[in-house]
């Protein structure tokens, strides 16, 4: 079984913050937001050239990296370089399982997993926050709907707006690795580990939902919602989210499960749907909040501020 290098600090960093945020409820915390690898402001020409260049071809050689960049520069810097980003840990070597003597190049994306597993942590606590505070609202709504139709369509209204978040990070999971390969492209056993990070929490997370409705009539109408409407995370879905939450007074606890889940994904928001693209030149895109503000069909005024990610 192959090890994995994780530095020290970054292990002290996550433990912190989870400390932190079981001590504080609700409080701002730290969460690491920094640039993929090929993104690093740190490198110099010929580093960046050679990460770029992995990104877009990972498993060649380091002859081959060498031949493809001949007209940058020549073979013996190519090298030289790549043997100093491996010692970095920029780049991970893999060895032939046929050819010893080969190794086939790969631009470390390890800290994916560990920022993936942070961010889906800090999803699972504010998720399941919010979902402790509107349970009891649920309970109140159906034991009233024998009196009134609009009680259960009440509480049919409100358990889409909390399946909504949870839909959507299943969607962006499965979805993402796709829409961002061009750009980050993870080997095979980085999409595994990814895969084993997000079923473990999301396992979690559904067993908790599946406790808040006991009774099978309505827990067969959840799994319609769950599983048969479709959901996207556009302006006008997230409105109806954030106001059917605000009409229950769960504003404060659903912004942040929000925030989490803008964070994960608003970098493919622009490719999956191109209304965002006239938010990503000023930076408005990267909170939910200036987006709606910008949106004249939004009258939904934040409640709490953006959790304070590191920039």
């Amino acid at each position: 079984m192959s090890k994995i290098l994780i530095d020290k600090n970054r292990l002290k960093t996550i433990r912190d913050n989870i400390d932190y945020l079981l001590e504080n409820g609700k409080q701002n915390f730290v969460i690491d937001t920094r640039p993929a690898i090929y993104e690093y402001q740190d490198l110099n020409k010929r580093e960046q050239i050679i990460i770029e260049h992995l990104n877009k071809n990972p498993d060649i050689n380091k002859e081959k990296l060498a031949s493809d960049l001949k007209d940058h520069y020549s073979r013996i810097p190519i090298l030289d370089t790549t043997k100093e980003l491996i010692e970095k840990g920029l780049i991970i070597a893999k060895q032939d399982k046929i050819k010893k003597r080969t190794y086939h190049l790969y631009v470390n994306y390890q800290n994916t997993i560990a920022s993936l597993k942070q961010d889906l942590d800090h999803f699972k606590y504010f998720y399941c926050e919010l979902l402790d505070y509107a349970n009891p609202i649920i309970i109140d709504l159906l034991s009233k709907h024998q009196k009134s139709e609009n009680r259960f369509l009440e509480a049919i209204n409100l358990v889409y707006a909390l399946t909504a978040p949870y839909k959507y990070l299943c969607i962006l999971h499965t979805t993402s690795d796709v829409f961002l390969w061009h750009k980050r492209p993870l080997d095979d056993d980085t999409l595994h580990r990814k895969f084993a990070v997000f079923l473990k929490t999301t396992k979690q997370i559904h067993a908790k939902l599946l406790k808040m409705w006991p009774d099978s009539e309505f827990e067969s109408t959840v799994a319609q919602i769950m599983y048969n409407s479709p959901f996207l995370f556009d302006e006008l879905r997230i409105l109806h989210i954030l106001e059917t939450f605000e009409e229950y007074g769960l504003s404060d606890w659903s912004e942040p499960v929000i925030d989490l889940l803008w964070k994960i994904s608003y970098p493919i928001l622009p490719l999956v749907d191109p209304s965002f693209k006239k938010y990503g030149e000023n930076g408005t895109l990267q909170d939910w909040r200036k987006v709606l503000e910008n949106n004249p069909k939004s009258n939904y005024k934040p409640k709490t501020e953006q959790l304070q990610f590191d920039q």
